[in-house]
């Protein structure tokens, strides 16, 4: 990664104040009665919001990151060459700039479906001036503070700074996103329960554990993304092994000239095979599972893998 310079760094500032304005805009107007100017503000605002944040991010790593046609500059990438003025004069769109960052940082990954359903209001909003009705309006901020609090805490700005007089505003907004996420949650376990009921209930009682065996055997077909580790646990919703998926990531620490390397593993989503159970890693996360291994846990029976892996006995 190449060191931020001068111009990327007024760049970064700027981006950040631009965030910081529009977040602040937004949770306050989220705060006021329905209008539909305010909840076209609010709209767009969230947004800003969300696109300065991450496109804040990316320039923080290399300035490159955010020319729509980074592609084209990839030799000058790669050499360690300056970064040139066109290189910006058109910029990425949103949402890909959402996903870079995602694919940059596993701790912004978790938000990146709820950031692109920010981005989706915001161009109704601002192309087609259509209002997000009241309930849409605080999903869109609480999904908004979600990712500005995600990227804060990988950027390791202070939250309190960035909020100012809204932050106790902001803390409620997550806090009663958090409450709903869980909710979803059981919802989802919930109905995945009572569809495998009705699927089991239908097949004669003898039959059953060969259809679950078959059932079972779908699990890395039912893998909806890419992870980098897998760990079997049992199923809130029908009981049988489901998997849970996590992503590698590290962060690297600047001491001084010298590079200090932090890694670990965040938890990504869960599946289940038999029952169809589907869940992001907010949402398994939030139902608080005895037997969710820890991320930590996770590096640690790596290690142990690894480690047994490199062993060859004389």
């Amino acid at each position: 990664m190449a060191p931020p310079t001068a111009t990327s760094l007024e760049l970064c500032d700027r981006l950040l104040l631009a965030a910081q304005f529009h977040a602040r805009e937004a949770v306050t107007l989220a705060g006021k009665d329905w209008t539909f100017t305010n909840a076209l503000d609010v709209a767009y605002r969230s947004g800003a919001a969300v696109e300065l944040l991450t496109k804040k991010l990316l320039a923080q790593r290399d300035m490159r990151l955010l020319a729509r046609a980074a592609h084209e500059h990839l030799l000058d990438a790669v050499s360690g060459g300056p970064v040139r003025a066109e290189h910006l004069k058109t910029t990425l769109d949103a949402k890909v700039a959402v996903s870079l960052a995602a694919q940059a940082e596993a701790g912004i990954a978790v938000r990146e479906k709820g950031a692109r359903d920010v981005l989706l209001v915001r161009n109704a909003a601002v192309h087609l001036a259509a209002a997000p009705p009241e309930s849409q309006v605080q999903i869109v901020v609480a999904e908004m503070v979600a990712t500005v609090e995600a990227v804060l805490a990988v950027e390791a700005v202070s939250s309190s700074e960035f909020w100012g007089e809204q932050h106790d505003a902001a803390m409620k907004i997550v806090r009663r996103y958090a409450a709903s996420v869980a909710v979803g949650a059981r919802t989802a376990v919930n109905k995945a329960r009572q569809v495998y009921r009705q699927t089991i209930s239908g097949i004669p009682a003898d039959s059953q554990e060969s259809v679950v065996e078959v059932l079972q055997s779908r699990a890395l077909v039912l893998t909806h993304r890419f992870a980098d580790e897998m760990a079997g646990i049992v199923c809130p919703a029908c009981g049988h092994e489901a998997s849970a998926f996590y992503d590698f990531e590290v962060d690297v620490e600047d001491d001084h000239g010298e590079p200090i390397y932090h890694s670990g593993f965040l938890l990504a989503g869960l599946a289940c095979p038999v029952c169809g159970l589907h869940l992001d890693g907010e949402e398994a996360e939030a139902l608080d599972l005895d037997d969710l291994p820890s991320g930590a846990e996770i590096a640690d029976a790596v290690g142990e893998r690894d480690a047994e892996d490199r062993y060859e006995p004389e």
